[in-house]
């Protein structure tokens, strides 16, 4: 077939993607049953997608190697374009499963990172590291130590001390907190981001030079000295101009509110150039203008407007332009000369602990791929790709591109076949460097056109036909509205940005689904909120706790869902925040304690929202671990009763926490623990979380098990790679609490919470997102930062930029304009990807605000009920959808009511964690032997079996027995003494009729031949003899005889009957002295 090489799938949800993956995979990897599947290498965004997709290419060739079914559509495909019969087929299926299987090592699928890393070790040499170098995944515990090791530094170095004052004044001025860490912590973390790391080489040079940084700032702070200056010259000339007509600024139109009183405001030292309105700069040229009608010194006003004071007003804008520009540089500067200390310690800290960042992976691979051809990269990996598929091709960063691409361009060129996959409306990951503008166009630009087919997956197998239909009209209109409010509210041009994008949003509904009773169910909920929110840009708009009346609605609906037959594992719940989860699950588990006999369940599943430390069981135990770190600290001693208490329904009352006095209870208690202090002070962590356990009973107490197993694992995970001591648990602790959570198996039948981020690629029967308003535009503390080349004399550098209004009016204004535009692009593909994991139920809850100009349509939510209430309909003739009084949209029926599923819950299963004492386990073994003479020669009697032994194991005959003995010798395993001792037993041992039997030609050998079991586990006798008419099974035993040799042979002879099918004989053999015994 003439097809071209390099096809990329642009592939909207729901529309088969993974099963195409599998088709195309299996396609290249039939072609060569053999050894076709090691030349794949097909690349995924996440663990979960690998293994999903390992697991479809298996489970297919596994059912294709036992039954082709031509009627299948992917069977079908293989066989037109492998030109096989159904025979054929399932041969080479057959034939290609357990290729795989048997190099299971070379069956290439992998996330991005796990490939990338593979190549990293290959060039360990060449980047200088050391070939155990660590890879460090926590990027936020590596800049905590960084942040660490800047403050323990200010004491030595001046400069460095002087960065860091100027920040915290510059922190208290602006009215936040004095402590510098979290400031510096905000902009460190970009060190590790691609959008940083682009600019590496403007950063060499420039601001990674001594002394750049401040002479940068002396020059920001003459230039804005000067422009002061100038301002205030200005304000003087204009008084002057004033004054000679007899004029006062409130005589110019607009009386007490003029515009002629930003004259009086020059040389402000925060804003010495007051910025002027797009009408003022309309209108004002025209000295007309100055003045009301009527007004009795017109003439006057006209004379002082043409006498300098137009010039004067229109020399402004670009001097508001300037020190816009200089204000923006100013923001971030004290900021980045830690910055610029960070990024030096950092190398340090690499080298001492011969480490390398997660983040760091693709930046290498970049810098090696760069000069070098790509049949060197092949050489260095070890492994001859021939063809790649690459899949969520939209969240690829520019930096994994431009590693991936000479080995694209270098398959394209030996004609082979290589794959895109991806769809640019579900893009949102830009914050870890997916570049989405690489599958919308530059890929096609920079790949040659002859070579590319682009192919539209535009079925959707996974939702009911209403929903289908529903997101198509949604997201055929969202993105011309949200185009509009980003001219609207931000004056910024969506340079058509959002309709691109979603050009190609419909999508096709199944045949086979189209006469379905049920259509599906749809159901959206507005509520008016006060415009408390300043509308300044500037105030954070972080939203808002969650509201308690959309919390107050679910558990009504949950109901409802049971009732319509919905399961619990059919419903997810889709948050933007981690927190706004865990809200939804604390409401929900509270509403079912509240109402234990209502029927229903409310059992929650959230990896991100059921974290550890809200347990009160953990809480109590790192109580109990904060008071051994310091026994002084009476307030930890406090907190531990009082978490105990609760645990245990002890009543709360005064005497609990008052300092010298305990309840009756929980004396008896304290008294154990004080007892037990010493002891516990000297027990490893690991050990000291097991005793902790057994003393506050929370094994017996079976409450919060989950939990505790989590905090364990957290226990294990720093065990690994720290000192165990439990300070340095407690502090790691602190920083990563906020991200150990609850582990629970996918297949627990609970509703599924979790984050719009995380659900991408999965899909549930009903979706319910209760909060679908968010700010689209992030600002304040939440504010993105920017990273821009600034030229000033020589060299050219690069700054941190905070994403602010600011920006619009400042040589900075295309950066802003672009975080724009792609900040609007971000939130409608976060919509896109919520509305589209439902299957057959949506159900949304949003705010809106109204201003006096209206709708502002710069949150989502505003978005959301511009589009329903001003006339977005289904293309269906129900009359169904926007009601104005109860703002809700509305469409669908549910269809005929589905049996309910049996609401009783699995009984869980028991946990049992008894934990043994290993001082308990320890037993002192007693020496086999005495120290006298026939002792000492038993001993040297069992070294020489042991020996023999050995030999025994890799010999067929006597003479490859001495031949082995002449090779160990000669290494120097033992003496030439003992070798002649081994040659006698061997010989004597040989002489036996029996033994040469057992090593004669009459049997098949099989020497250590290992026998599986079910379950994984092995066996594994010294050897098995095969004969036509019997097979023998012998144990070479040295040592005393003991009854569990016989059992052991028993057990041999019973395995080897069943896998020979013929009688079997065991036989003992003791080698010191020897003697055969048969079983």
């Amino acid at each position: 077939m003439n097809q071209k090489p390099f096809i990329i799938y642009k592939s909207s949800a729901g529309s088969g993607k993974t099963y195409t993956l599998t088709l195309e995979y299996l396609k290249l990897a039939l072609q060569n049953p053999r050894s076709g599947f090691k030349q794949i290498l097909a690349v995924t965004f996440t663990n979960k997608a690998t293994a999903e997709m390992k697991e479809r290419i298996l489970e297919v060739l596994e059912r294709m190697s036992q039954h082709v079914k031509p009627a299948e559509f992917l069977d079908q495909e293989l066989m037109k374009h492998l030109n096989l019969d159904e025979k054929q087929l399932q041969t080479r299926a057959r034939e290609t499963l357990l290729s795989i299987l048997h190099g299971y090592g070379y069956f290439s699928v992998s996330t991005i990172d796990s490939f990338f890393q593979k190549v990293i070790r290959s060039f360990a040499r060449e980047m200088d590291l050391q070939a155990k170098f660590d890879l460090e995944m926590d990027t936020d515990a590596v800049l905590e130590r960084l942040v660490d090791r800047i403050v323990e530094k200010v004491a030595q170095d001046k400069n460095l001390r002087a960065w860091l004052i100027g920040y915290a004044e510059e922190q208290i001025e602006d009215g936040k907190t004095w402590d510098i860490r979290n400031g510096i912590k905000g902009l460190g973390r970009e060190i590790f981001q691609e959008r940083f790391k682009a600019f590496r080489a403007l950063f060499q040079e420039s601001v990674a030079q001594e002394g750049f940084l401040g002479e940068f700032r002396k020059q920001l702070h003459t230039e804005r000295r000067k422009l002061i200056a100038e301002a205030e010259e200005m304000k003087v000339k204009s008084e002057s101009i004033r004054v000679q007509f007899g004029l006062e600024w409130t005589d110019f139109k607009g009386g007490s509110r003029s515009f002629a009183l930003r004259f009086s405001r020059l040389g402000d030292p925060k804003f010495p150039f007051p910025e002027l309105t797009e009408v003022m700069l309309r209108d004002l040229p025209d000295s007309t203008n100055w003045f009301s009608k009527g007004a009795k010194n017109a003439a006057n006003i006209i004379s002082a407007a043409e006498g300098g004071l137009i010039a004067i007003l229109f020399s402004w804008p670009e001097k508001v332009l300037h020190w816009n520009t200089l204000s923006a540089l100013q923001r971030n500067l004290n900021a980045f000369g830690v910055f610029r200390d960070l990024i030096l310690e950092l190398r340090d800290l690499k080298d001492e602990e011969s480490i390398l960042l997660i983040s760091d992976v693709n930046d290498f691979l970049k810098q090696i791929t760069e000069g070098n051809e790509a049949p060197f990269i092949y050489e260095k990996i070890g492994n001859q790709y021939r063809h790649f598929l690459i899949d969520e091709f939209q969240d690829t960063s520019d930096f994994q591109w431009s590693s991936f691409r000479p080995l694209l361009e270098n398959s394209l060129a030996s004609g082979n076949t290589n794959l895109l996959v991806g769809d640019v409306k579900q893009s949102i990951y830009r914050w870890r460097g997916g570049k989405l503008e690489l599958l919308l166009n530059e890929v096609q630009r920079q790949i040659r056109e002859d070579l590319i087919d682009v192919k539209d997956l535009k079925t959707n197998f996974r939702s009911l036909p209403g929903i289908i239909e529903f997101n198509n009209a949604l997201f055929e209109q969202l993105p011309a509205l949200m185009q509009s409010g980003m001219q609207d509210y931000f004056a910024v041009d969506s340079q058509n940005l959002l309709n691109d994008a979603f050009l190609e949003v419909s999508q096709k509904v199944p045949q086979k689904k189209k006469d379905l009773e049920f259509q599906g169910k749809i159901h959206l909920e507005f509520t008016e909120k006060s415009n408390s929110r300043s509308s300044s840009e500037e105030e954070e708009t972080e939203e808002d706790e969650a509201d308690e009346t959309v919390l107050a609605k679910l558990p009504g609906l949950v109901m409802q869902l049971q009732d319509q037959g919905y399961g619990l594992s059919d419903i997810a719940f889709l948050v933007r925040k981690n927190a706004q989860g865990a809200e939804i699950a604390d409401y929900l588990m509270n509403y079912h304690r509240e109402n234990p006999d209502s029927g229903y369940r409310f059992d929650v599943l959230s990896e991100e929202s059921l974290f550890i430390d809200k347990s009160i069981a953990v809480k109590c135990l790192l109580a109990f671990f904060t008071y051994l770190n310091n026994p002084s600290d009476k307030v930890a001693l406090k907190t531990l009763w009082h978490y105990y208490a609760l645990l245990y329904e002890v009543e709360l009352s005064h005497s609990l926490f008052y300092q010298h006095s305990l309840p009756n209870a929980l004396m008896e208690k304290e008294t154990q623990l004080l007892s037990m202090e010493n002891r516990l002070l000297q027990l490893p962590l690991v050990e000291l979380m097991e005793e902790g356990l057994a003393f506050l009973g929370l094994t017996e107490k079976q409450q919060d098990l989950a939990y505790v197993s989590g905090f364990k694992e957290a226990v294990f995970d720093f065990v690994k790679k720290n000192r165990a001591n439990l300070m340095g648990f407690l502090d790691w602790w602190e920083l990563n609490k906020g991200k150990r959570t609850v582990k629970i198996p996918e297949d627990h039948d609970a509703m599924r919470i979790l984050t719009i981020h995380k659900s991408k690629g999965l899909q549930y029967k009903v979706v319910i997102m209760p909060f679908l308003d968010w700010g689209i535009v992030s600002s304040g503390q939440q504010a993105p930062v920017i990273w821009a080349p600034y030229p000033i004399e020589n060299p050219t550098t690069v700054v941190p930029l905070t994403h602010q209004s600011l920006l619009k009016n400042s040589n900075f204004a295309s950066f802003y304009e672009d975080e724009v535009r792609l900040a609007y692009l971000d939130s409608l593909n976060m919509l896109y990807v919520a509305f589209t994991r439902a299957e057959e139920v949506i159900w949304g809850f949003s705010d809106f605000t109204r201003s006096k100009e209206g709708v502002k349509l710069n949150q989502t939510g505003n978005v959301l009920y511009t589009l329903f209430s001003t006339g977005f309909h289904i293309p269906d003739p129900s009359d169904q959808g926007w009601n104005s009084e109860m703002l809700t949209f509305d469409w669908g029926e549910w269809g005929r009511k589905i049996p309910p599923k049996n609401q009783k819950p699995k009984a869980p299963l028991g946990l049992r964690w008894e934990i043994l004492d290993w001082k308990e386990k320890l037993k002192t073994r007693k020496y086999a032997w005495d120290f006298s003479e026939d002792g000492l020669q038993a001993r040297n009697q069992r070294k020489l079996g042991v020996i023999i032994h050995e030999l025994l194991a890799d010999s067929q005959s006597l003479e490859d027995a001495l031949r082995l003995l002449r090779e160990f010798t000669f290494e120097g395993r033992w003496d030439e003494a003992t070798a002649e001792e081994v040659k006698l037993q061997l010989e004597m041992l040989f002489a036996l009729d029996q033994i040469q039997d057992w090593f004669g030609p009459a049997y098949q050998s099989l020497s250590e031949q290992g026998i599986l079991l079910p379950g994984g586990a092995q066996k594994r006798p010294d050897r098995i003899l095969i004969g036509k008419d019997q097979a023998l099974v012998i144990d070479f035993k040295t040592g005393e005889k003991r009854e569990t040799h016989l059992s052991q042979v028993k057990e041999y002879i019973g395995l080897v009957a069943k896998l020979s099918q013929l009688p079997v004989k065991g036989y003992l053999c003791y080698l010191e002295p020897t003697e055969i015994l048969e079983v």
